[in-house]
């Protein structure tokens, strides 16, 4: 080999960290600030103008399940937002674009599908027999 090549190994990814932020403290943040996994889907409905100059809504919709790392109640000033958030370490994460899965990665139960092509699925079949 001409040279050193840095390459990733298959199925393993970074730390994922996932935060909400708050523009005030309420009891939903409190909650997720227990130490157990939760499971969130965040939906929205992208605005697009195809070539025929038309706008439909496309929908997205982004599901991950982790647990909190980090918990901020934010400040107390006057006229001011308190800027709370939650942090979570995300173990699996899936996006859906327009009922299509473009990617779902589930680091506990070694699924790394992404554009249809799960890279996992062959190393699992080696681990699990």
């Amino acid at each position: 080999v001409g040279g050193s090549i840095d390459l990733p190994t298959t199925g393993q990814f970074d730390s994922v960290e996932i935060t909400i932020n708050w523009p005030a403290i309420c009891e939903p943040a409190i909650k997720l600030a227990k130490p157990k996994f939760f499971d969130i889907q965040i939906r929205g409905a992208l605005q697009v103008i195809g070539l025929d100059e038309v706008m439909d809504p496309d929908g997205i919709v982004i599901s991950y399940r982790g647990m909190p790392k980090k918990f901020a109640p934010g400040k107390f000033e006057r006229a001011s937002t308190m800027d709370a958030s939650n942090t979570f370490e995300a173990t699996y994460l899936k996006m859906e674009y327009n009922d299509n899965t473009l990617m779902e990665i589930d680091k506990l139960s070694r699924k790394a599908l992404i554009d249809g092509d799960d890279s996992m699925a062959a190393v699992k079949n080696i681990l699990e027999g």
